[in-house]
C-alpha cells in the first residue's frame, strides 16, 4: 500500500493532479480501507457538518461519531477527535473541553480555521498565501498536503505563529528569511505539539473537498495513521538532535514538488 501511495504522489508532482484522479480512485480506495483498519475499535469523535467529513467516514465504513457543537466534546474516552474546517471560536473556554481531550491522551486534529486568533497556546493570524512552504522531510503529514500548491489556496491563509523555541515542530512553514536563525517566530500552516498525554495536530491549510479530492482523501490516511502511532515529546528547537542529511532524489521517499524546500526531521514520527 505504502508503495502504491509513493507511485501516485510521485505522478500528481509530476503530471498534476487532474492527470492522477482515475488512478487516485482505486487508490484513495485502498487508503480507506487500512484507514478503516487503523480506527477499528478506538473512539473517534468528529466535529462537523453532516456533508462534510462524516459523509466521507461513512462511505469509507470508518466508525465514528459525529457531535453538532463543542458540546459534543463533554463525551468522554474519545482517542481520536476531528474538528473540521471553522469550528472553532475565540469565545471564553470554547476551546478548552477540545485540548482537555488532548490533555487526556486523545490525538485532535484541528482542520483550518479562519474565525479565531488562537489556538490553545498558539497564536494565529492572517497572512498573504505563501509563495512557496518549506516541508519537512520524511514526516507522514507532508506527503500528500505537499501536493497542495499555494495557487490554489487563495489570497490569503491564517497562519499559526510559533514562538522561538517553543516545543512546536512545524511540518509545512514559511522557509526562514535567514537560514537556521533560532531568535525569531516561525509561521506554519501544518504543526504538531505533544499535549499532557496526547497530540495536537494543526493543519491550516485549505483542503478541496472530501468527496472529489484525492489529495485531501490521502491526506485523510496519512493523519489517521500518524494520530495512532505513540505519542514523541516535541522538544524546542534548541533541545531538538542534530539535522539529519539526507539526499532527495526523485525517487526518494522523500522527494518533494518542485519548488518546495527540504529541511530536517525534529520528531521521530
Amino acid at each position: 500500500m505504502a508503495d502504491s501511495i509513493e507511485s501516485f504522489v510521485a505522478k500528481l508532482q509530476e503530471e498534476g493532479i487532474n492527470a492522477g484522479r482515475t488512478e487516485a480512485s482505486g487508490l484513495v480506495e485502498q487508503a480507506k480501507t487500512e484507514a478503516a483498519k487503523i480506527v477499528a475499535d478506538r473512539k473517534l469523535l468528529v466535529w462537523d457538518s453532516p456533508k462534510g467529513l462524516p459523509a466521507l467516514l461513512t462511505k469509507a465504513k470508518i466508525p465514528h461519531k459525529r457531535i453538532e457543537d463543542e458540546k459534543g466534546l463533554s463525551l468522554t474516552g474519545a482517542a481520536l477527535v476531528i474538528v473540521g474546517p471553522d469550528r472553532l471560536t475565540d469565545k471564553p473556554f470554547s476551546q478548552s473541553k477540545l485540548f482537555d481531550h488532548a490533555q487526556a491522551g486523545a490525538r485532535v486534529l484541528i482542520l483550518a480555521q479562519r474565525k479565531v486568533t488562537r489556538l490553545g497556546p498558539l497564536l494565529v493570524r492572517r497572512r498573504r498565501a505563501p509563495d512557496r512552504l518549506a516541508w519537512r522531510p520524511g514526516h507522514p503529514l507532508a506527503r500528500s498536503l505537499s501536493l497542495i500548491s499555494p495557487a490554489a489556496m487563495g489570497a490569503d491563509v491564517r497562519a499559526i505563529e510559533i514562538l522561538p523555541d517553543a516545543p512546536v515542530l512545524e511540518i509545512g512553514y514559511w522557509p526562514r528569511e535567514v537560514a537556521d536563525r533560532k531568535d525569531a517566530p516561525v509561521s506554519a500552516l501544518v504543526a504538531v505539539q505533544a499535549t499532557g498525554a496526547g497530540r495536537v495536530i494543526y493543519c491550516q491549510m485549505p483542503l478541496g473537498p472530501w468527496a472529489s479530492d484525492p489529495r485531501s482523501q490521502l491526506f485523510l490516511a496519512d493523519a489517521l495513521d500518524y494520530m495512532v502511532r505513540p505519542v514523541e515529546r516535541t522538544p524546542p528547537p534548541s533541545r531538538r538532535p542534530a539535522p539529519r542529511r539526507r539526499p532527495l532524489g526523485p525517487n526518494s521517499r522523500d522527494a518533494l514538488p518542485s519548488g518546495a524546500r527540504a529541511v530536517s526531521t525534529g520528531e521521530t514520527p
